[in-house]
């Protein structure tokens, strides 16, 4: 009967609303962070996350734009228009020696849709050229933007 004694006293010890404060706090960090998409910029359901690899080059190189759209929607097939501009004129994608390209996808939901495009610098001035990627549902006026820096080097 001394042990159901001294453990009704330290029950009674406990402050049971800062215990069930805390782990009410813990279960909706816990919730948030698991619904983030990491690394993606998101808005109208429409995720983009857009990098360069590599992220550094020396003058004459090139790089690989990678783009990534994320369909964050629960029912439907999005289609996206993605558009790419460099900042600098001299600073073009190979395959189109132009400094803007645009493609459109279809992107159902929960789905990824992956696109790469070299670029590469037509002069051979060092520094840091910087390119904006723009992903936009159908019939939406604003799209989701992400800019990508490139440091070019001797």
């Amino acid at each position: 009967m001394a042990k159901l004694d001294s453990l009704k006293e330290v029950g009674s010890r406990i402050r049971w609303k800062s215990i069930l404060a805390v782990l009410f706090v813990i279960l909706v960090v816990i919730l948030v962070f698991r619904n983030l998409q990491s690394g993606y910029v998101v808005k109208d359901n429409i995720g983009l996350r857009a990098y360069a690899e590599p992220g550094s080059t020396k003058v004459g190189g090139s790089t690989i734009l990678q783009i990534e759209v994320k369909n964050l929607g629960q029912d439907q097939d999005v289609g996206v228009a993605v558009t790419a501009r460099a900042y600098d004129e001299r600073f073009v994608f190979t395959n189109t020696s132009s400094t803007l390209v645009e493609a459109g996808v279809r992107v159902g939901p929960k789905e990824v849709r992956r696109l790469s495009y070299e670029m590469k610098l037509l002069s051979p001035l060092e520094g840091t050229y910087g390119v904006e990627v723009t992903a936009k549902a159908e019939n939406k006026i604003e799209g989701v933007k992400e800019q990508v820096y490139v440091n070019v080097e001797r």
